[in-house]
């Protein structure tokens, strides 16, 4: 196994059908804490590395800050995020060398939780049957993520209270559309 893993073609790393293959450029390289033939993590998870910038030439604009909120730590961390290929990418900030964490949209769903103000749930694997496809609600919020947060240029704090709000509604809007879009990808003959 860990020879079949170990399968090289010079720098270039392949994967067999049905693993994530990563459309950036052949030549990616995984984290030592992931399998170097198809990227997969001890739990099964997948996790290239590869850049943000990257991410963001290849991803027709679908980009740009929400919060997530953890599993563990539920305090929300603001994320630099890109959509492409059916996945959702998030990065600490849009310079950084290595995603914190990649969700898979195949047989995804998205919508606007209830839970949350002005948030995203996004229940991974919920129309796969499969086994081993991972089933987990992530939840992306976009209030607070906008990166003119804090800026007040002398403007009434309750204004600009209400264009935050304003500004979150629309920024969920277009990401929820876009995500809507990216997952139903999974059911749309190539």
């Amino acid at each position: 196994l860990e020879a079949f893993h170990a399968l090289q073609d010079g720098n270039k790393r392949f994967c067999p059908p049905g693993f994530f293959r990563c459309n950036f450029h052949l030549s990616l390289t995984y984290s030592t804490m992931h399998c170097s033939f198809c990227g997969r993590n001890s739990t099964g998870a997948l996790l290239c590395q590869v850049r943000a910038k990257d991410v963001k030439r290849v991803c027709d604009n679908k980009f740009g800050w929400l919060q997530k909120r953890g599993l563990t730590n539920t305090q929300q961390q603001k994320r630099w995020c890109a959509i492409h290929d059916l996945h959702l990418y998030y990065f600490e900030s849009p310079r950084s060398e290595e995603p914190k964490g990649v969700v898979n949209l195949r047989g995804a769903i998205v919508s606007v939780s209830k839970r949350a103000k002005l948030s995203l749930e996004i229940e991974t694997g919920a129309l796969i049957s499969e086994k081993g496809t991972e089933k987990r609600t992530y939840v992306f919020s976009t209030l607070g993520a906008d990166e003119t947060r804090g800026r007040s240029d002398g403007k009434d704090p309750e204004d600009m209270k209400r264009i935050e709000m304003a500004r979150a509604k629309t920024k969920l809007e277009t990401w929820k559309g876009w995500l809507q879009e990216e997952t139903a990808k999974t059911f749309t003959p190539a």
